[in-house]
């Protein structure tokens, strides 16, 4: 793991600038999160605090050869609060991990898992929601 390039994420997410500014939802992200909150500690989705512990990051391979880095988080609290319009983020089973992957220049991509098993990529097992924000 890089250390620096760990920081240099968790920044990009939670900036002195940005912090007071949450993530626009895209897609599906309007009718199930609306607008969120992302911090190395904390999801923040239509009210319901997630709390987080980051654990890792990843490389991911994206169309045409870029390579994008990924924050991974344990989520650290078995929980399914009903966000926007009564959904979930994973249905009735509560989400345990959370990657986080900043899009250039001002979008993020969240993946959420269920299982006991790390994810090491957006698309790995247990994956069960993707979700896309802007600022």
């Amino acid at each position: 793991m890089k250390p620096a390039l760990l920081a240099t994420l968790a920044l990009a997410l939670a900036t002195p600038a940005a912090a007071g500014a949450p993530w626009r939802p895209t897609g599906v992200a309007v009718t199930v999160t609306g607008p969120i909150a992302l911090t190395p500690g904390h999801f923040v989705a239509a009210g319901a605090d997630f709390p987080l512990r980051l654990v890792g990051q990843a490389s991911t391979l994206q169309s045409g050869r870029r390579v994008r880095e990924a924050l991974i988080f344990a989520v650290d609290r078995a929980m399914t609060p009903p966000l926007v319009n009564g959904a979930r983020l994973c249905g009735l089973t509560p989400p345990t991990w959370i990657v986080a992957v900043p899009i250039a220049p001002a979008g993020l991509e969240i993946a959420v898992f269920n299982g006991e098993t790390r994810p090491s990529a957006p698309d790995s097992r247990g994956l069960c929601a993707t979700f896309f924000y802007n600022r």
